[in-house]
């Protein structure tokens, strides 16, 4: 294809070391689109939209149409924009490097094209700006977390009015804030107000209410369906004002959440002519990427800045599946005319270069009802949506057929092990990369059920990790910890309670358990505060944790039915307890790691030989703590306790922090699974109702606390309540009938077909769909997905030969209660450890009885008895003087081996210590550097932390200056904040990594610093002790050669990196802590 530029996209491509000849469809949409006018690029799954602008972006610069700082680019997600921001980065040097294209009046020290989220963009114009808006700049981002305290705080400082207009047995006080706060956003996002809700609803409520029961009839009497249905408009105006007013409340605050940066923004470009003039200036190229997901107000934010200019948008419909968070499955089909006056060019990618040719048919025949506009759309909208070009997806050249296994099992349980033998077999196999790795994923439709795949994933042998807050939750040790929380601070925390009595701590017996509650009603029956008028007794103030408090503190009536043993540990479980309650006042994720230590949740986990990494989701739900304390002002624990249960069950954005990691299974959500890619991924429960999914609801906008689609920027391209033209109560119902049970299901259903094809789409090589005909909790047999037999149904493809789906055997549900009750946590030697530690007792006891030892061996193990006598009461007298900790940070390393009488004292008699100024400036560096790399599982774009300055040493600006200034600010980190516990003899060692970066043949773990650099050698040597045991535990960890785990500090004050020349190895560290151990027993 000859080129009107002066290089061609080829020419540029060979450049940037690509070997390959692009595709006719990459050259035309690099030369093809307009340098001077909108134009569209329709992006099948795995096509490169990527790999497209990075190398569009150096074309434009090379034939000199822009320079890097005049080319914006944004995308939907920080992983994505850093991922995109690197690319196009590392192009451009590649560009100048080679020399030839490079213009010759553009510097080498290059300023790279700006790159980041929707929201980020959005909210640094309405910070440019706040001041002519009325708003301060500096207002502070809230998250999920803070949305929900914030709205909560709002809601009780109401009182009684909202639980007498809102609140009943079917209406919690989680779901009115879910409601308020996904109307709130609703409402940002449409620029829909309480009082344009008020007057529509006004408006449907007068017209429906005027409706007769019939033709002719005068009574005024009404339908129970009408009365419900009215009952609900009101009920939604009600939610319409509670969500202006937290709105309003946020902003007098100086609080915003992501719609209200857009909104913002949106806003001082509508009022501020100067703000689309000085975009337009500063930016001649504008690249969108996963167009797709924007929202109406993003869409037209960016249109009022960037109508008729040079914007290329790429996206792919099928992928739109954030409806639930207000994108827009029509703004694709609607970019020419809300970008351009005239008629613009679409152009396709329809390549895949990820997935086998087997997937890309099941997924274009999956993908091919998409293409007809729905049946609810009027001419005109159906005629817009049909504008847009269908992709069908090819294979690459090289792609491979690929393996498509289908199972269907009766029961859950089977189908969990079926997809645990498949994760099994494909890692057993050779791998399909070069570099000898395979990754996988486990991507769930809803979390339900995600503990029993886990369970059978980890009863194989099988590594896993679970992606997100929901999936956390259902951890059974992360329930532990939750529950423990639960009980320190909440009397009626009974279900809770009972959960870790009857669990690995304590095994306490249901029938002392029963004693217990009988204990709890017998306190209530004897307590006066407890009786009402009458002199009955108020059985809802039965607490069994004072109940358990009491036996510890309390006298105890004799005819309590409590066996002797069970009493003894209840005791020891309400001792632990009042001296956990103790040490509230610690931070939360202090707290929880107390918690997981005096629980032994983690010796237990420790001991499972199940678990590859046994602490992975005690470290991930740590990390959703610190985010929730450092997000918001309301630190306590019966707030985290609502957050948790607020968010368990809510959909939200969770991807992976770091890249699939090889032969770990990660587990999570097909929402969070969007843009990511495997070599094998299972796709499981493929049955009616659980994919595609049952709706909470089809009523549409007629369910509670929905904004009315008439008020909804997309209005066009969704269905319509008719109800104008019916002239009876019985025609209305009929409307409403069409509307939900059709057209809300119709549109409902194709949200879930865009899902599937984005699931479908993540393998690389090898894909497994499973269902099965049972699952927990239901009464009817389960049927096959839809998609599941379309695909088994598509003539000549991959599926064609599989045949029927096995029939179903059992009439009736098959799983009984005790089938989904896991051992929690197992006995990892299983049950006949007792008997076995019992036979040896014996054995042991009979011989010294019967002297049945030989000479020898009775002088040899006399002298042994001697020296461990004379080592208990050496450490007996070392107990009653210092009682050194099981766990040490691995900063506190150094000082055992060089200081250990210092460490000792501080035991023995600790201080508190006011914290350095320094200390916490390290920790303000130390969360702005994780916060900049790693979104704590949240995709959405986050506000930098408010970092505060000190008079002395390095200030925080300077830290982040040098930080940026730096190499690692141009790296992508493979982890930070990666907690490893290394464990040595009896001790266990918190190893906590900054950062590890991946080199060409290993790792480089780095440290930040934020205090002076060693001044000498002996200074280097003790600090390097620190960097010692991470390269240990990090190998340890990872099996990785230690030699190819590299260790250096940056020390951010000075921008200098150091890599000690000597670090000690796995046997010197042995021998160093031998030494210490030894001095421990002697001293």
């Amino acid at each position: 294809m000859e080129t009107k530029f002066k290089y061609s996209a080829n020419e540029i491509s060979k450049a940037l070391g690509n070997k390959h000849d692009l595709t006719e469809e990459q050259v035309a949409a690099i030369e093809g689109a307009s340098i001077s006018s909108p134009a569209l690029v329709v992006a099948g799954a795995g096509s490169g939209k990527t790999s497209l602008m990075a190398i569009r972006v150096p074309w434009l610069v090379a034939n000199e149409i822009a320079k890097p700082e005049e080319i914006l680019g944004l995308t939907f997600t920080r992983k994505a924009a850093a991922e995109l921001a690197k690319r196009i980065f590392e192009s451009l040097v590649s560009l100048r490097d080679h020399g030839t294209y490079w213009p010759k009046d553009l510097s080498a020290d290059f300023t790279p094209p700006n790159v980041s989220t929707y929201n980020s963009y959005a909210n640094n114009l309405f910070r440019d700006f706040a001041l002519q808006l009325g708003y301060e700049a500096d207002a502070i981002q809230l998250t999920d977390a803070t949305q929900y305290q914030f709205a909560k705080q709002m809601l009780n400082a109401r009182g009684g009015s909202v639980a007498s207009d809102l609140l009943d047995q079917d209406f919690s006080a989680d779901d009115l804030i879910e409601k308020v706060v996904a109307l709130a956003q609703s409402m940002n996002e449409n620029l829909a107000t309480s009082e344009s809700i008020s007057a529509y609803l006004t408006e449907v409520h007068e017209i429906i209410a005027a409706l007769p029961k019939k033709a002719g009839d005068t009574s005024g009497e009404r339908n129970g369906y009408i009365n419900d249905l009215l009952e609900t408009l009101k009920r939604t105006e009600l939610i319409a004002r509670l969500a202006d007013e937290f709105n309003r409340h946020k902003l007098a605050e100086g609080r915003i959440d992501y719609s209200d940066q857009v909104a913002l923004a949106e806003r001082a470009v509508r009022d501020l002519p100067e703000v689309a003039e000085r975009e337009r200036g500063r930016y001649k190229q504008v690249l969108l990427d996963e167009y797709q997901d924007t929202s109406f107000l993003q869409t037209r934010l960016l249109s009022g800045l960037f109508f008729d200019h040079t914007v290329l948008a790429v996206g792919d419909p099928n992928q739109s599946i954030y409806g639930w968070r207000g994108a827009s499955a029509s703004n694709l089909s609607e970019f020419a005319t809300d970008f351009s006056s005239k008629p613009i060019e679409q152009f396709k990618l329809s390549t895949s270069w990820r997935n086998p040719s087997g997937v890309l048919t099941l997924a274009n025949h999956l993908a091919e009802p998409l293409a007809t506009p729905a049946s609810y759309l009027n001419e005109a909208a159906a005629k817009q949506v049909s504008s847009l070009e269908v992709v069908t997806l090819k294979a690459a050249p090289s792609a491979a057929e690929g393996e498509i296994e289908v199972s269907f099992e009766q029961d859950l349980k089977q189908e969990a092990k079926k997809v645990a033998d498949w994760f099994d077999a494909k890692f057993k196999q050779p791998s399909p990369n070069k570099d000898g790795s395979q990754t996988a994923a486990l991507l769930l439709r809803k979390r339900a059920n995600i503990r029993l795949y886990v369970e059978e994933l980890q009863r194989a042998g099988l590594e896993v990790e679970v992606v997100g807050l929901g999936g956390l939750l259902e951890m059974p040790e992360v329930a532990d910890i939750k529950s423990a929380l639960a009980v320190l601070v909440r009397p009626d925390a009974g279900t809770e309670l009972i959960r870790l009595l009857t669990g690995a701590r304590w095994r306490i017996a249901a029938k002392d358990i029963a004693g217990l509650h009988k204990f709890a009603k017998y306190l209530v029956r004897t307590n006066p505060e407890f009786k009402d008028v009458a002199g009955r007794s108020d059985e809802s103030a039965l607490s069994l944790v004072d109940a358990l408090d009491r036996l510890n503190t309390g006298s105890v009536p004799e005819a309590l039915t409590i066996s002797e043993d069970g009493l003894e540990r209840m005791r020891d479980a309400a001792k632990l307890f009042a001296n956990m309650r103790q040490r509230l006042g610690l931070p939360l994720p202090e707290l929880v790691r107390a918690i997981v230590s005096e629980l032994w949740i983690d010796i237990e986990l420790m001991a499972n030989p199940s678990r590859k990494h046994p602490l992975i989701h005690i470290n991930e739900f740590i990390s959703v703590v610190t985010s929730f304390v450092a997000s918001g002002n309301t630190q306590s624990i019966s707030m985290l306790l609502d957050y948790l249960d607020y968010a368990a069950d809510r959909e939200r954005l969770e991807a992976p922090r770091a890249k699939p990691q090889n032969k770990v299974i990660q587990v999570l959500t097909i929402h969070g699974a969007k843009g990511l890619e495997w070599d094998y991924v299972a796709l499981p429960s493929l049955m009616q109702n659980e994919f595609p999914s049952k709706p909470r609801s089809m009523q549409g906008w007629l369910s509670e606390g929905q904004l009315p689609y008439e008020l909804r920027g997309d209005k066009s391209t969704l269905p319509r309540f008719d109800y104008e033209t019916p002239t009876t109560q019985k025609l209305l119902n009929d409307s409403r009938e069409l509307f939900s049970k059709t057209w809300v299901r119709e549109m409902l259903l194709d949200e879930e077909r865009r899902l599937i094809y984005v699931a479908i789409t993540r393998p690389k090589h090898e894909l497994l769909l499973s269902g099965c005909y049972w699952k927990p909790g239901v009464k009817e047999a389960m049927e096959p997905s839809q998609f599941l037999l379309e695909c088994l149904a598509l003539p000549g493809g991959p599926l064609a030969n599989i045949g029927e789906l096995p029939e179903r055997e059992a009439q009736e549900q098959p799983l009984k209660k005790s089938d989904l009750v896991e051992e929690w946590p197992k006995q990892p030697f299983g049950e006949e450890r007792g008997k076995q530690v019992h036979a040896a007792a014996a054995a042991v006891t009979k011989a010294i009885e019967t002297n049945a030892v030989e000479p020898a061996a009775k002088d040899e193990t006399a002298k042994l008895i001697k020296h461990l006598l004379r080592e208990q009461e050496v450490l007996k007298g070392q107990v009653d003087k210092v009682d050194f900790p099981v766990r040490i940070p691995a900063s506190n390393f150094k000082a055992y081996l060089g200081e250990l009488d210092e460490v000792a004292g501080g035991y023995l008699r600790p201080v508190p210590s006011q914290p350095y100024a320094q200390s916490r400036r390290g920790n303000l560096f130390h969360a702005w550097v994780e916060k900049r790399f790693a979104p704590s599982g949240n995709l959405l774009d986050d506000e930098e932390f408010e970092l505060e300055d000190e008079e002395d040493f390095y200030t925080i600006e300077e830290l982040k200056a040098n930080f940026e200034n730096s190499r690692f600010a141009k790296l992508t980190p493979l982890a930070v904040e990666q907690e490893i516990q290394l464990t040595i003899d009896q001790n266990t060692f918190i190893c906590k990594m900054d950062a590890i970066y991946e080199t060409e043949d290993g790792v480089q773990i780095v440290d930040w610093k934020t205090n002076k650099p060693p001044t000498d050698a002996e200074d280097l040597r003790r600090r390097s002790l620190q960097l010692a045991l991470y390269r240990l535990a990090f190998a340890e960890y990872s099996k990785m050669p230690i030699e190819k785990v590299q260790a250096s500090f940056f020390f951010v004050g000075e921008g200098e990196e150091l890599t000690p020349k000597t670090i000690l190895g796995k046997a010197e560290i042995l021998e160093e802590w031998n030494l210490v151990l030894a001095q421990l027993v002697e001293d």
